[in-house]
């Protein structure tokens, strides 16, 4: 069986998975009566005009939720720390937008996006781990790599103080499910 995300570079691609995987969500995993709700969807800045549509459509003809409402995920991160205006980097699994927001406004001819997030530093991670001789080929190994990277790693906030305070003592320990 192999599993794929409804959703490439931020952009729906497969409508019948997405309407299973929201059947999933409300009915098994928030165990509600969508009906009985508004959804709040958060969506790519430049989210095209037919896939606002489709899903506004499925959650209206198909769950018969009470309200919809689209916000730009990009907003939404700027709201949470109670500004307006300033400017919200998003690295997602796939890509990377830079977004200028002036007075909760998405400027949207100044948008930035960059095919590269955190799929591609699971790819990068994983050729470093192939190189010293570590085979990761599965969907299940490639995940185990994803782990590594998400509990293992970080960004350096100055890198080259780190890198003048690095030494050489960071080795960090990591157990493979097959206990490596």
């Amino acid at each position: 069986m192999t599993l794929k995300s409804p959703i490439e570079y931020g952009i729906c691609t497969n409508w019948d998975d997405m309407e299973k995987l929201l059947h999933h969500t409300f009915y098994n995993e928030l165990r509600i009566a969508p009906e009985e709700y508004g959804v709040l969807v958060a969506e790519t800045p430049m989210n095209p005009k037919a896939n606002r549509e489709k899903i506004v459509q499925i959650l209206f003809e198909t769950f018969n939720t009470s309200a919809v409402a689209l916000v730009p995920s990009s907003t939404l991160a700027l709201m949470s720390t109670a500004r307006s205006t300033g400017v919200v980097v998003e690295i997602g699994e796939s890509n990377t937008r830079i977004v200028p927001i002036y007075k909760d406004y998405t400027m949207t001819e100044a948008v930035q996006c960059l095919d590269i997030g955190g799929r591609s530093i699971t790819d990068y991670l994983m050729k470093i781990l192939t190189e010293k001789g570590y085979a990761f080929t599965t969907t299940a190994e490639r995940d185990i790599v994803r782990n590594i990277k998400e509990t293992m790693c970080h960004v350096a906030v100055d890198f080259e103080a780190e890198m003048q305070a690095d030494s050489g003592n960071n080795t960090k320990s990591y157990e493979l499910p097959d206990g490596q």
